[in-house]
């Protein structure tokens, strides 16, 4: 597909000045100096939206609909986690990118039948966004989750964006995709999973993905680096173990089921890789 302008998004960027500061002090005092107890009975006594839905669901998808927003939080620890944080803004930034290539995908089949499909798809919300935006009144998606809880807020957006009528929400686990849907998947969303899943896991969900694609099926997934500089704090704070990998190393989870990296592009703060893939 052609990428040109990709990079080019309204993203949200860090100055040098600002990052020196994240690596020389704040990081340090989050990740190592600073005690968890301290920070999550402070977090509690601010009424942090963020944490609360963090130690309800660690990378859960309340706490992605909290860091996908664009206002400013009332809340004081909000908005120093939502605002400043190297997470919510590289997520904010993986949103715009993963939605606007997808957007791209849909279009390039217009006139044609075309199914999205998303995995781990909680609320949907980088699918509906392509959907919306791309126009084509023959896109149909199809969201699937282990978990069901996120799908009455999933449909309600659907609904606002007027695509209610052709998008499925299907609770089930994605390996057993055959069970689970019968829509050829044409574009596959696999934004968001990838770092809460072992070797294993990411390698049976392409395979099972790939038995149905059709060649030329394209596929959508990321890679996480550890350039946002706050996984112990993440650790010891939310109990959130997120895997690094690097876009190679999701390249050889991928190729045995034949799914082939096209194009790897990297949103501005350098924490996620978003890969182009293509079925062979």
């Amino acid at each position: 597909m052609d990428t040109r302008g990709l990079m080019d998004l309204d993203y949200e960027q860090v100055g040098p000045i600002k990052r020196a500061f994240k690596v020389g002090l704040t990081n340090p005092l989050v990740n190592w100096v600073v005690p968890a107890a301290l920070i999550r009975w402070a977090l509690r006594v601010t009424r942090s939206e963020m944490a609360a839905a963090s130690w309800e669901e660690p990378g859960g998808w309340k706490s992605m609909v909290l860091s996908y927003r664009e206002h400013t939080p009332p809340q004081i620890a909000d908005r120093l986690l939502l605002k400043l944080g190297s997470i919510p803004m590289a997520l904010r930034n993986r949103k715009k990118l993963a939605s606007e290539i997808i957007a791209r995908m849909i279009r390039e089949r217009a006139g044609q039948r075309t199914n999205v499909v998303c995995l781990g798809a909680g609320p949907g919300a980088i699918v509906l966004d392509a959907m919306q935006r791309a126009g084509h009144p023959d896109c149909h998606g199809y969201m699937i989750d282990l978990n069901a809880d996120s799908f009455e807020h999933g449909r309600a957006q659907a609904a606002a964006r007027g695509l209610d009528g052709r998008v499925r929400f299907i609770h089930g686990d994605v390996t057993h995709y055959r069970q689970l849907c019968d829509a050829e998947p044409h574009i596959v969303k696999m934004i968001g999973i990838i770092e809460y899943l072992p070797d294993e896991v990411v390698a049976d969900i392409a395979r099972a993905i790939a038995e149905v694609m059709p060649p030329g099926g394209q596929l959508l997934a990321n890679s996480l680096t550890r350039r946002h500089g706050t996984d112990r704090f993440f650790r010891r704070v939310f109990d959130l173990h997120m895997i690094h990998r690097p876009a190679g190393r999701i390249g050889e989870l991928l190729g045995p089921a034949g799914l082939r990296i096209e194009h790897v592009l990297t949103e501005p703060l350098g924490v996620y890789d978003v890969l182009i893939c293509r079925k062979e």
